[in-house]
């Protein structure tokens, strides 16, 4: 329904302001932390010494005198302040971080590694896994330290010098309570003498109480309830006591703000005329007021109070009109949001309150840097930003090489498809005109000449080869515009290689195309210790050679026609600087990576070429004989250095000079610079200088330099064996070493008598030693060449491999992408360069160009340089609000915000929260939409947020809440929580029915208690998106498991073809993930649990409340490298099993063991029928049940009753729960979200030892034993459904299947209904039908027009990939489509609506279904008798349950 029409009928309904408000708050499963650990751990994340200068101060902060939490806050502010210890915006942070309790789930992590806790004490020595010792325990005459100390991820290393691993190691559990200061005393001043290296651990005092955190960071909306969907309870609910509810709330809230000074609660018609300005009304209030920011965030978050005001109160100025064109003028399309953070794009939906925690610190940390090279934070961001380094240039430039092998007299590359040639493209135009005609964008033109052309190298040797030849096949096999080929390459002394090349093309002369490429695919595929001749006898085409004449082939093989293929094929490879471990693949003459990012660059390559070849064609460049690619090739050159020219950006490698001189703890002057120590361009080379290459390298260094002004070359040396090289010493004899000294110094290298040394320069040179051993050792180089060029780092450097004109390519693309920018960037440049700094920032600035912050999904990640600078270049206007200060912040916050959108409820929020942080500045451009069609919000909104702590009035950190004041009474109103897409949240202590909410007037002299709606947020996931090694695809079907350091099952899950998402619901602690226990383990072994942070850590870490993102990469296990997991598992036991089931020598194997029923409801109403279709399964059946449910929509209320009916009837029941995934397309409609959740999870939604499960519709009504359909043989398919019946007659022309799109779509097929329907969970998975799903959702749901019935339109369209087994027609049976005479055979009864009598549920129920009102009866007695037996259930009457309420409708 139209949410204009809804407000039509306004008058009709009395808002009051008065209406009693709802208090909402989200409490985490694990314990609040004390307020002392918390302010320690957000002073550990600012920075460690600010961490120590806490405990060693925790004395004086810790008294009697300051014993509530705002005293304690205020105290440690106050003394950080004084000491100079924090700066300014670090305060800002701090104070940010403990208003957030953003350490919590850190503290709350320890538990899993503080297994043990003696009893006399709260602060202990861990001395061993068995024992740990309070203070009084400890000796005291010596020292007792940790035995065998095992580190973990969140020790706090208090003090130590961690690069003697002889030092023993103190590691002290404690509260921070005032038992910690003896400990930290007594090791503290162990540390400081080097006697030990002193951790620390968190752990709760033991006799601590559990007491609910309440977060931050989460937002609620209550919405207006469509009456598609509006379903209420008749009747009194059984729920959960609210006789705490004040202690639940706490303090009232203060007075509410109201804009406009509004006094009367009556809203008057909003008409389509006036909605159609409401977003332009809207900003011209905002700009108007006295506090824009204030106003901004009253007006989105309760905008549906505020509309009738707007329309008939303002007006819209002249002025504003002209602006709003101004500002859309400039590509900004009307009612676009957008924010940045100092040019750094920021994801609106994915960010919270914790994000911007986390990028305030990362931005600093950034800033900071330029501190140290002497650029003040304001520069540094002007740099960052520059225009200089446009984004839209700083993508990775794959060039153009001569990839054709015309020089190799056309024998290397094997072409599989040629256009020109082959007869499959005999119909396609050939003229080069037809490139001209218009095309949609995106596709290629199909035209008969060799343009797009992919070309792979295969190296039979090479076990990365196998992904593309696999790639190439798939190519292979349809026609396309693309032409494909491959070279197989041999290097020199790979026989293996040489053997299986020349058999390959030994088939591809003798057989045909395709065999040659299987032959070669199963060869690669196979053990290579077999031999090259076994794999080559084994995989010849039999249908063409036999085994006497195979001794003929093998003599074939030697002839020369092969020899010169395979010496082709390797000069071809070798210019182009191909290598068997590259995995390289050329398009259209660029050399690019085959890594997760091929496709899209082979696909942008194809686009990018097109407008250039269109441009030659137009302007007759090209004549119809030439060759296409030929032409895009005409001036590439004809070899690549693959050190200078990388076939992926990931392959440059890059490090920050000063950091890395910094961690070595020498300066520049402490190494040997030879030259101008103030120049642009250094180069740091890395080698042994007592080596004839070392020698060699540095004069081709030399004579480049000589070339190129301002430039100089620190030479340090690699080995330290022997003394220092001759070169050395007699270079530091000079006081500024010259490029002509280094040139002379190299012509006579064959003197290698030293220069006699004075003692400044032996102290030079010891010095020179330490600084050069210190920088290998970081550079982790310590056996190869290599060099660092402004940062850039070459390993493997060799005379061979780099040449002068090499090296003055690399000086030029320097000079190109950084150091001509920065001249103009940096307004002090020239002072920067007087100090010599100008290589270090060049060096900073590509460190920030690969430190990406990574998205919840891939493709989501930022680099932190170069920034977009598109928001500094917008016009300041009417249209722009923010703080007064802005420029002179650090932070700049830049928003481009719709007033009346969903983001800008979100939004508003946060922005004029975050203003009040030193150093925040924050500008807000409105962007208007000049005509809406709809209501824009039809929703009151609130976000948790505060940017410092708040205390209650007896000092107290108040909890976390939001309260929802200007609810309208009298109207139906639906409640949700908005959070980050990692967080598990479930209603926990909630006094109403959340989803049909109707609230009482109240009088305003009246002070009433809100409404308390407590939920839960019971888990953080840790998920993630897992790749196969080398074939960069997902281990689809992989099972993993999620343990506890014990080794203790937790948790498990599937890895989804869709990305290889997977994601395991866990709470803050250390965790081990493996492949789940069978044929995983047997499969796979995960060989890096983030490919993009890869270390030696095994473990997974969960302690924040942003949750874990990982990208692991799985390695497949000797002999089952080409096993597909998903085939049957024929393991002897196994095997048995299944010819059981065939020859029916055991019927008992033919029945699943229980009968597996999910179902899902939400609302009082629903829940009450869900209650009485469980009474209906078990009053048919004798088997034994069990129950799924899915728990995200369920209310307290149905899990304080579902233990009494599963009691009293005799079945199991467990909850079920899956995170929707960032990367699918979301419902706002909670209907269809609760649709999608019926069909879009099952292969992910249950245990993965679940192998079959009957969905019912909550509202069903079941007249059979379902062991029946548990039974059911479903014939291959992975599903059953029951047809939508037609036995009806008079409903024929609402049958909606038989007409229009699904008439035609179904061709014959029958339309099932999703009320009732069985999942065999193995043959689900197997055939990967919920990636099939997810896939075909997301293409469908771009179009809103489209899915209108998601659970059962879904399935239906894909029939044709996923098989449904329709069931019998008594199986369900709705009066809507169903005939009167059809309801005795019926199985189930669906209360499906009825479009022509629009009868409400309840009423349908009670008419058409005899025993519905005594099932509904008899549950209610047993409810209300366990009331009164005192089982935990407390009745009392919802704010909008009461027997005048009966109004009901129904979904479709």
């Amino acid at each position: 329904m139209k949410w204009n029409k809804w407000l039509a009928f306004v008058p009709f309904l009395s808002l009051c302001f008065a209406a009693k408000p709802i208090d909402v708050k989200v409490s985490t499963a694990f314990s609040k932390p004390s307020f002392v650990a918390l302010l320690a751990e957000s002073l550990h994340e600012e920075n460690r010494d600010s961490f120590l200068w806490f405990l060693n101060n925790l004395p004086s902060i810790r008294t009697d005198d300051l014993s509530t939490d705002e005293q304690l806050y205020n105290h440690t502010v106050d003394s950080l302040k004084t000491d100079n210890i924090l700066s300014q915006e670090e305060l800002t942070t701090f104070s940010y971080s403990v208003a957030l309790s953003s350490g919590a789930p850190k503290l709350a992590a320890f538990s899993s590694v503080v297994s043990s806790h003696p009893e006399n004490c709260n602060t202990f020595l861990v001395l061993n896994d068995q024992t740990n010792l309070c203070f009084s325990d400890l000796p005291k005459n010596f020292s007792l330290f940790s035995e065998d100390y095992q580190p973990t991820p969140l020790d706090y290393i208090v003090l130590g010098d961690y690069s003697s691993e002889a030092l023993p190691v103190a590691v002290i559990v404690t509260d921070f309570g005032v038992e910690f200061d003896k400990f930290h005393r007594l090791y503290l001043s162990l540390a400081k003498r080097k006697e030990c290296n002193y951790i620390l651990r968190y752990a709760p005092p033991q006799d601590a109480d559990f007491k609910k955190l309440y977060v931050s960071s989460f937002g609620a909306h209550a919405s207006l309830k469509s009456t598609d969907y509006l379903v209420m309870d008749d009747r009194e609910i059984p729920m959960s006591s609210s006789k705490d509810n004040i202690n639940r709330i706490g303090e009232s809230k203060k007075k509410s703000e109201v804009l406009f000074d509004l006094e009367s609660d009556e809203l008057e018609i909003v008409t389509q005329d006036q909605i159609a300005g409401l977003d332009m009304l809207a900003s011209e209030a905002i700009i108007r007021s006295k506090n824009p920011l204030r106003t901004f965030k009253l007006l989105a978050q309760d905008f549906p109070m505020y509309a009738q005001h707007l329309a008939s109160k303002v007006s819209i100025s002249e002025d504003l009109i002209e602006d709003v064109n101004n500002l859309q003028s400039l590509a900004i399309p009307e009612g676009q949001n957008a924010i940045w953070l100092n040019g750094i794009p920021i994801d609106l939906q994915e960010t919270d309150a914790f994000t911007i925690l986390s990028w305030l610190r990362k931005e600093r940390h950034i800033l900071s840097g330029f501190q140290k090279l002497g650029i003040e934070p304001s520069k540094a961001s002007k740099v960052l930003s520059s225009e200089q380094f446009d984004v839209s240039e700083a993508e990775f430039k794959f060039v153009r090489f001569h990839c054709q092998d015309d020089l190799e007299d056309n024998k290397a590359i094997f072409w599989m498809n040629e256009v020109e040639t082959d007869t499959r493209y005999s119909k396609w135009p050939k003229s080069i005109m037809q490139l001209l005609t218009p095309i949609y964008p995106g596709q290629l033109h199909l035209l008969r000449r060799q343009l797009h052309t992919v070309i792979y190298p295969i190296f039979p040797s090479s076990s990365s080869s196998i992904s593309l030849l696999s790639e190439l096949i798939q190519f292979s096999r349809r026609p396309s515009p693309v032409q494909t080929g491959l070279v197989c390459v041999a290097p020199e002394g790979d026989e293996f290689g040489k053997t299986v090349c020349r058999a390959f093309h030994y088939v591809a002369k003798t057989s045909s195309k395709p065999n040659a490429l299987k032959f070669l695919f199963k060869c690669l595929a196979s053990d290579p210790s077999a031999g090259a001749w076994a794999l080559v006898e084994e995989h010849m085409p039999l249908e063409d050679y036999d085994e006497e004449t195979f001794s003929k082939i093998k003599t074939s093989l030697n002839s020369n026609i092969y020899d010169t293929i395979l010496l082709k094929s390797f000069q071809w490879s070798s210019r182009l600087g191909l290598d068997p471990e590259s995995q390289d693949v050329i398009v259209n003459g660029r050399i690019i990576a085959h890594d997760e990012h091929y496709d899209s660059n082979m696909y942008g390559i194809f686009i990018e070429d097109i407008p250039e070849i269109q441009l030659a064609v137009a302007r007759e460049m090209v004549s119809e004989e030439e060759n296409l690619l030929d032409y895009l090739l005409k001036s590439a050159p004809h070899t690549r250095n693959p050190l200078i020219y990388p076939s992926s950006k990931s392959k440059i490698k890059q490090v920050d000079m000063l950091s890395l001189l910094d961690g070595t703890g020498y300066t520049h002057s402490d190494l040997l610079t030879i030259g101008d120590r103030k120049a642009k361009y250094s180069i740091w080379l890395v080698t042994d200088f007592a080596s004839q290459e070392g020698l060699e390298i540095s004069a081709i260094l030399a004579e480049a330099l000589s070339k190129f002004e301002s430039s100089n070359l620190v030479l340090i040396q690699s080995d330290f064996e022997d003394e220092l090289p001759t070169l050395i010493t007699q270079l530091s004899s000079y006081s500024h070493p010259t490029n002509e000294n280094l040139l002379k110094l190299l012509k006579n290298s064959t003197n290698k008598q030293h220069a006699k040394t004075t003692n400044k320069v032996k102290s030079k040179l010891a010095k020179y030693s330490e600084a050069s051993k210190a920088i290998v050792a970081n550079i982790n180089q310590p056996s190869h060449s290599a060099l660092i060029l402004n940062g850039r780092l070459i390993t493997s450097v060799s005379v061979d491999k780099l040449g002068v004109e090499d090296f003055e390519m690399l000086l030029s693309q320097e000079k190109s992408n950084y150091m001509g920018k920065l001249d103009n960037a940096l307004d002090n440049a020239s002072q920067l360069q007087k100090k010599g700094i100008l290589p270090f920032v060049s060096s900073y600035l590509k460190k920030l160009e690969f430190d990406y912050v990574h998205g919840s999904v891939p493709g989501r990640e930022k680099a932190m340089f170069p920034r977009d600078n598109f928001h500094s270049q917008l016009p300041t206007s009417s249209l722009t609000i923010g703080t007064d200060n802005f420029d002179s912040c650090t932070y700049h916050f830049v928003a481009i915000l719709d007033p009346l959108s969903k983001a800008s409820q979100k939004w508003s929020a946060i922005l004029e929260s975050i203003s009040h942080l030193d150093g925040v500045g924050v500008r807000i451009y409105l962007n208007p939409s000049k005509g809406l069609s709809d209501f824009p919000l039809s929703r009151f909104y609130r976000y948790s947020i505060e940017h410092e702590p708040v205390f209650d009035s007896e000092g107290h950190i108040k909890d976390s809440s939001i309260e929802f004041d200007k609810l309208p009474a009298e109207t139906l109103l639906t409640m949700d929580i908005e959070s980050r897409d990692t967080w598990v949240v479930m209603q926990d202590e909630v006094d109403i029915d959340l989803y049909n909410i109707k609230l009482e007037h109240t009088s305003p002299k009246v002070h009433d208690e809100p409404i308390s709606a407590v939920y839960e947020l019971k888990n953080i996931l840790i998920q993630g998106f897992s790749q196969e090694e080398n074939v960069k695809t997902p281990p689809r079907g992989m099972q993993l498991a999620l343990e506890t350091l014990q080794h203790e099952h937790s948790t498990d899950t599937i890895v989804l073809a869709n990305l290889g998402y997977f994601q395991l619901k866990a709470n803050p602690g250390i965790w081990n993930l493996k492949p789940l226990s069978g044929r995983s383990s047997q499969f796979y072994t995960i060989t890096t649990l983030d490919k993009l942070n890869p270390s030696e850590e095994k473990q997974v870490v969960l302690n924040s409340f942003e949750g874990v993102t990982l990208y692991p990469v799985m390695r497949r296990n000797p002999g089952f490298e080409s096993s597909d997991i998903l085939d049957e598992d024929m393991s002897p036991q196994r095997f048995f099993d299944k010819m059981k089931k065939k020859i029916n020598l055991f019927t008992n194997r033919n029945r699943e063991p229980t009968i597996n029923i999910f179902s899902v409801a939400s609302g009082h109403l629903y829940e009450r029928f869900m209650y009485i279709m469980t009474k209906s399964v078990m009053q048919h059946t004798n088997k034994k049940v069990k129950f799924w449910f899915i728990e995200n929509f369920l209310s307290p209320s149905f899990k304080h009753s579902i233990p009494v009916l599963a009691s009293e009837y005799g079945f199991e029941y467990e909850y079920v729960t899956y995170n929707w995934p960032e990367w699918l397309r979301n419902q706002d409609e909670k209907q269809r979200e609760i649709w999608g959740y019926k069909i879009l999870f099952l292969d992910v939604l249950f245990p993965l030892d679940l192998h079959k499960v009957i969905f019912v519709d909550a509202d069903q009504i079941v007249r059979a034993d379902l062991q029946e359909l548990m039974d059911m043989d479903l014939q291959g398919a992975p599903y059953a459904y029951t047809p939508m019946c037609d036995s009806r007659e008079e409903m024929e022309g609402f049958r909606f299947w038989k007409q229009g799109y699904w008439e035609k779509f179904l061709r014959g097929l029958k339309y099932h209904i999703s009320a009732l329907y069985v999942v065999d969970l193995d043959r689900f998975r197997k055939m990967s039908a919920g990636d099939l799903l997810r896939r075909q959702y997301q293409l469908l749901s771009a179009d809103p027009n489209s899915l209108s019935n998601l659970d059962q339109d879904l399935p239906n369209n894909l029939q044709h990939l996923i098989p449904i087994h329709s069931l019998p027609q008594e199986w369900l049976w709705c009066e809507t489509w169903c005939s009167d005479q059809s309801l005795k055979k019926a199985k189930t009864i669906d209360l499906c609506q009825n479009p022509l009598t629009k009868e409400k549920k309840l009423d349908r129920a009670r008419r058409q279904v005899s025993e519905w009102t005594t099932y509904d009866n008899e549950i209610s007695a047993l409810l209300r008798n366990a009331e009164e037996k005192s089982l935990h259930l407390t009745f009392t009457p919802s704010v909008q349950d009461s027997q005048e309420n009966k109004e009901d409708t129904d979904e479709l």
